[in-house]
């Protein structure tokens, strides 16, 4: 495509200071349609040039593909009236959608990268770390929490506590 053709002399600099370029190329077939690829190219020792080039039309798809399943899923979660909540391997939210935000009282950017401890009662954290530390360790890939008595409280901003079902996964 002509918006390729600029690149060529950008390319001309890297192989000047011998480096080697990698990078994606659309090239056009006989037929006319075009063909994604990736490029590994360099000049030799010789002056001769040297590239490979790799069709990643089926990974582009899959890619486009992925994106397109990740937005709808993140619009499912952003508007579910269930709260929604994620932590990372540090107990740290990294999600928090609407539905949290209205059960909790708290704003997404008030949560973000805290500590998902905020949102329980303080006699109940060393209860939720041990059960988080035995899935976590277990062998199971979801469950419904407090399936082993201890009673599941949630925390909203305002203090108020409140009765609460929840899953881990």
């Amino acid at each position: 495509p002509a918006a390729d053709v600029a690149r060529l002399s950008e390319l001309k600099k890297t192989f000047a200071r011998g480096d080697i370029h990698v990078g994606e190329w659309l090239f056009q077939r006989k037929d006319g349609s075009w063909l994604q690829s990736e490029v590994s190219a360099k000049i030799l020792a010789d002056g001769r040039f040297q590239a490979f080039a790799r069709d990643i039309g089926g990974r582009k798809a899959i890619e486009g593909a992925l994106r397109l399943s990740e937005a709808k899923f993140s619009g499912i979660v952003s508007i579910s009236a269930d709260a929604i909540v994620s932590m990372d391997e540090s107990h740290r939210v990294t999600l928090f959608n609407e539905g949290a935000e209205k059960v909790f009282g708290y704003a997404r950017e008030e949560v973000l990268g805290q500590p998902l401890e905020m949102l329980i009662p303080e006699r109940y954290r060393d209860g939720h770390r041990r059960g988080v530390a035995r899935f976590t360790a277990g062998s199971d890939t979801a469950r419904r929490m407090g399936e082993l008595g201890s009673p599941i409280i949630g925390r909203r901003k305002s203090g108020e506590e409140f009765p609460a079902d929840a899953a881990i996964s």
